[in-house]
């Protein structure tokens, strides 16, 4: 359905630039009884050429373009609509940052928007199109994928009534992973009913959700082919907010969650999660302020399970089966001691059972923080924290949690960094506790038209105590440039923990002592990058850009090493609404593990194009 689509869409834009292309003319506004359209777009054609090892080679000469077209019948209000097609658009010829000639169209629309019952219908389709996996903290794979999908909203308002909302939307998606020979697949449905009303004071939200999701992950990363992972869940939820006095409120939300996941072959059943929180906020005086806040769930397999997916779906854990539950319970409140000065206190109570067991754990913590604001020293913002865990038996440990932020400006030039460590920080799960840091330094000078700035930057994560379950990465960036000429460059690495969700790679240090070893993937990942622009006239531009990145996966049952390099260059001249484009392309990837050949694709193009104001 969605290429027949798209083809017609190209069918109306080839015909209607053509026609506009003899003409030479064009109206400001089109107008057909009730129907009021306005259009512009681009044609544009030139000689094509694209070879590589996974692409069959060609040549010739190659015609695109683009279009916008607003209107509405009747009265904006009543029914307006916005669409906007493209043809063979890449990054050779077009704005569109894909290495192949995608196609597509997006639609969107809006109806009886100056009503009491509002509603949105949109669509859209693509083809070729280059998209990404995701690989944790490292780079990304590239794929060749298509795709469509849909979404519809409408709302009753009436004064007087609870508001009620309903929206669904639908996606499907297939990538070709490049230099693997796996696809990836995606079917997503979700499906939102929301209502919301004010009565005596209180601000009450009803809400009930549904989400369904079925994919194919390619398995280069863990040695199969590919794995199928499929889950659903849906949620109804209640949630009420009162304001109180002292400039305070109080807010209380019950919800229940029904989930059904499978992961390679593993089919963890149905089960429900039931969660209640709510607390208490209150201002007594100007430097002071009061926290009270309490929450229960009957299932903590199924929150740690989504925390770790990302709101996809993760292999099943070690947890003892779904047979767990947990409680908080925190008091604190703060006070301003001086201008800029400020000193917070509070406590905290968790009690979760699991595996068989059950475990509490009490934490104390008292933090300093504040500003510091004069003009020879620049802004200053710090805060530390000193953490007391203690355990039901009485063993304990020291966390801190400290940050600190400066930044100073003088003449032309800024400053500023920060610098944020944790040690012994408790994580959702009582008993594992974490530590981490992360930094960073920059430095801009402006002056004559030029701008040059610098930065360094990194972090680490890990649990206390657990080692192999962490990440660390670290980065470095510059540029330099003035209105006219820019170029920056950029490199980064990184390392750690992963595990393969239907999201692709997912770094969570928790994971790594929920989750089977077969299901954890080490990766260690590097990239540098540059761009150069300029434009010596004002109607002539050149861009360059390069990149480089390279990781590893290493997995119990295999290894990758994977590669992916881009080298795109353009150059654009315009003369009023004519454009004259040139661009060249190389790209290559390859992952070892898949056992395909390399993916290579050269392509370049040499056109002109024409900006019309179609009516």
């Amino acid at each position: 359905m969605g290429r027949y689509i798209r083809n017609a869409w190209v069918v109306v834009l080839g015909l209607g630039m053509g026609l506009l292309v003899l003409s030479g003319t064009a109206m400001a506004q089109f107008q057909f009884g009730n129907l009021r359209m306005m259009a512009n777009g681009s044609l544009t054609g030139g000689y094509n050429a694209a070879s590589g090892d996974q692409i069959e080679s060609n040549h010739g000469f190659q015609y695109g373009g683009n279009a916008t077209v607003d209107g509405s019948y009747y009265d904006p209000r009543f029914f307006s609509f916005d669409v906007r097609p493209y043809y063979n658009q890449s990054r050779a010829n077009s704005d569109q940052d894909s290495i192949f000639d995608t196609s597509g169209v997006n639609v969107t629309s809006q109806i009886f928007s100056g009503s009491h019952f509002p509603g949105t219908i949109g669509f859209s389709d693509f083809g070729n199109k280059s998209s990404m996996f995701g690989m944790a903290d490292g780079p990304n794979v590239t794929t060749d994928g298509k795709g469509h999908g849909y979404n519809i909203a409408w709302s009753a308002l009436l004064p007087g009534l609870p508001t009620l909302t309903a929206a669904f939307t639908s996606g499907t998606g297939t990538g070709s992973v490049l230099g693997a020979g796996e696809t990836s697949t995606s079917d997503t449905r979700n499906f939102n009913l929301r209502s919301n009303y004010s009565v005596a004071g209180f601000h009450l939200t009803g809400m009930y959700q549904k989400t369904t999701l079925d994919s194919k992950i390619p398995g280069f990363m863990v040695g199969t082919p590919e794995i199928d992972s499929s889950g659903s869940n849906d949620v109804l939820s209640f949630q009420a907010t009162h304001s109180l006095p002292w400039h305070g409120n109080t807010y209380g939300d019950v919800s229940q969650t029904h989930f059904d996941n499978s992961f390679e072959g593993v089919n963890e059943g149905r089960s429900t999660m039931d969660t209640v929180t709510g607390g208490v906020f209150l201002i007594p005086t100007i430097k002071s302020s009061l926290s009270f806040s309490g929450s229960y769930s009957d299932n903590l397999y199924a929150s740690l399970n989504q925390s770790i997916a990302s709101n996809g779906v993760a292999p099943p854990l070690l947890l003892g089966g779904a047979a767990s539950n947990t409680y908080t319970v925190t008091g604190g409140g703060s006070y301003e001691i001086h201008n800029g000065l400020y000193a917070a206190a509070n406590v905290t109570h968790v009690g979760q059972d699991y595996s068989g067991g059950s475990y509490q754990e009490t934490y104390f913590t008292g933090t300093l923080y504040g500003n510091y604001r004069r003009p020879l020293f620049g802004v200053l913002n710090w805060s530390v924290s000193m953490i007391d865990n203690s355990t039901e038996e009485g063993n304990g440990n020291v966390g801190l949690n400290t940050a600190v932020s400066a930044s100073r400006r003088f003449n032309h030039w800024e400053t500023g960094g920060e610098f944020a460590f944790q040690q012994n920080v408790a994580t959702m799960l009582v008993g594992y506790n974490q530590s981490d840091y992360r930094w960073s330094s920059h430095i801009n000078r402006r002056a004559d038209h030029w701008y040059w700035s610098a930065g360094v930057g990194g972090g680490q994560s890990l649990l206390t105590g657990q080692s192999g379950t962490g990440n660390h990465s670290e980065n470095v960036f510059t540029a330099l440039g003035n209105g006219r000429y820019s170029t920056n460059f950029n490199y980064s690495l990184s390392s750690g923990t992963s595990i393969l969700t239907s999201n692709g790679l997912q770094s969570v240090p928790l994971a790594a002592v929920l989750l089977p070893t077969s299901s954890q993937i080490l990766f260690n990942a590097h990239s540098v990058g540059a761009t150069a622009t300029a434009s010596p006239k004002r109607s002539l531009t050149l861009w360059a850009s390069y990149s480089k990145a390279t990781s590893s996966t290493t997995n119990v049952s295999t290894n990758s090493y994977n590669s992916t390099g881009m080298l795109s260059a353009n150059a654009t001249y315009h003369a009023r609404r004519l454009g004259f484009n040139a661009g060249f392309n190389r790209f290559s990837q390859s992952i070892t593990a898949a056992g395909a050949p390399p993916a290579n694709v050269n392509s370049y193009y040499v056109g002109v194009n024409r900006w019309f104001s179609f009516f």
